[in-house]
């Protein structure tokens, strides 16, 4: 490993140990998402206060859950969290930069869309994903969607791209001329 990255990794490594210690303060059951095997008991439903009203039962109780957690600890979380680093030899969800610095995996594990569908520029992550959810993991899924105003032009530099920074987030929504190709994406 190079010495300058060394530095940097280890003093990254010492603000996981500080956060994963906080977490792992709190019990399985209590993170483990309500249909999983691990044989968690569904949470009581809480009254929260929460801005989308169909919210599915899960959405509320992870809710409910991240607000009790911000009263005593921190979580920490990490974008590919068992699929890339510096220190894993398998990427088959058993190994992470955090686990092999201090024994426990994040709390919070950030998963990109192009890891998902076709055609699965980082590679095929879903078994892995649903390690992490089986662990208790919360789970993030991030997107990088072309810009539907200028998909078309692709080859022009970053215009096209997820990148392009041409304003089309008004007319992508419900009504807007590029909200069909907005709805494409999503499909």
């Amino acid at each position: 490993m190079k010495k300058y990255v060394l530095p940097k990794l280890l003093s990254a490594l010492r603000c996981a140990v500080l956060a994963l210690g906080t977490f792992s303060a709190f019990s399985m059951a209590q993170t483990t998402p309500a249909n999983t095997s691990v044989g968690a008991p569904k949470p009581a439903p809480v009254e929260i206060n929460i801005v989308d009203k169909k919210a599915t039962a899960e959405t509320r109780s992870l809710f409910a859950f991240l607000q009790q957690q911000r009263q005593r600890s921190i979580m920490f979380g990490h974008q590919h969290e068992t699929t890339q680093g510096l220190t894993i030899t398998a990427t088959d969800g058993t190994q992470s930069d955090t686990f092999n610095a201090v024994g426990d995996f994040a709390a919070v594990y950030g998963w990109d869309t192009l890891s998902i569908v076709t055609p699965k520029q980082e590679g095929d992550v879903v078994a892995q994903i649903k390690k992490a959810y089986a662990r208790g993991g919360i789970i993030t899924v991030s997107s990088h969607f072309d810009n539907p105003k200028t998909d078309k032009k692709k080859g022009e530099g970053m215009t096209g791209t997820a990148w392009d920074q041409t304003p089309a987030v008004i007319e992508s929504l419900p009504g807007g001329a590029y909200n069909d190709v907005y709805k494409g994406y999503l499909n």
